[in-house]
């Protein structure tokens, strides 16, 4: 099929410990099998992505690369195969798999050379998405709210759980410090999936 997008604007890691690169991208002539065409509204930026950027998980063998693992925009096309998705739906943009079809990644091109990408990227206007990277939800959603679903939030419940080991109905305080940011905060947490929290 097809791709009605032909460029967008992406902020490009070239090299490590420098700015991101903002340039032009051309998309692949064609959607594959999977594919979705997605209008990125909001995109987060991921504690792990910046230590991408720096060089902190150490040398990256795929520069130079697109970046952004949640975000939240709309559907501009699909490809064959995609049934979880239609055109127009608002959809939150994930890193972890989900459901629909794993596509392959896109083929972008950049000053005519190739530019790798993976199933999910979000620092770029229009973006190519896994079907299994993008969800529906409700259109009245807050964009921004939704960006974080991607990663932050889920990554956030998964400590919580996993880590922390707490369970539903349990209260806790407990700070995060950011260094990069440069500020202390401190929140309360109450895992309140179950129906007799308040």
């Amino acid at each position: 099929m097809k791709s009605k997008i032909t460029k967008s604007r992406a902020a490009i890691l070239v090299s490590q410990n420098m700015p991101l690169e903002i340039d032009i991208i051309d998309f692949p002539e064609k959607l594959e099998f999977g594919q979705v065409i997605v209008k990125v509204e909001v995109s987060g930026i991921c504690g792990s992505q910046i230590g991408e950027i720096d060089g902190h998980k150490g040398q990256d063998k795929f520069l130079p690369h697109l970046l952004g693992h949640e975000g939240c925009g709309r559907v501009i096309q699909i490809g064959e195969g995609v049934n979880t998705v239609k055109e127009g739906d608002k959809v939150v943009l994930h890193w972890k798999a989900g459901a629909g079809i794993q596509s392959n990644t896109p083929k972008y091109l950049w000053r005519g050379k190739t530019l790798n990408a993976g199933w999910i990227t979000t620092f770029n206007d229009y973006a190519i998405i896994s079907e299994n990277r993008c969800t529906k939800i409700p259109i009245d959603t807050d964009s921004t709210v939704a960006s974080l679903m991607g990663c932050a939030i889920t990554t956030g419940f998964g400590v919580i759980e996993n880590n922390a080991k707490l369970k539903m109905g349990i209260c806790c305080d407990f700070w995060i410090r950011r260094n990069r940011l440069k500020y202390d905060t401190s929140c309360k947490v109450i895992i309140c999936l179950a129906n007799n929290c308040s």
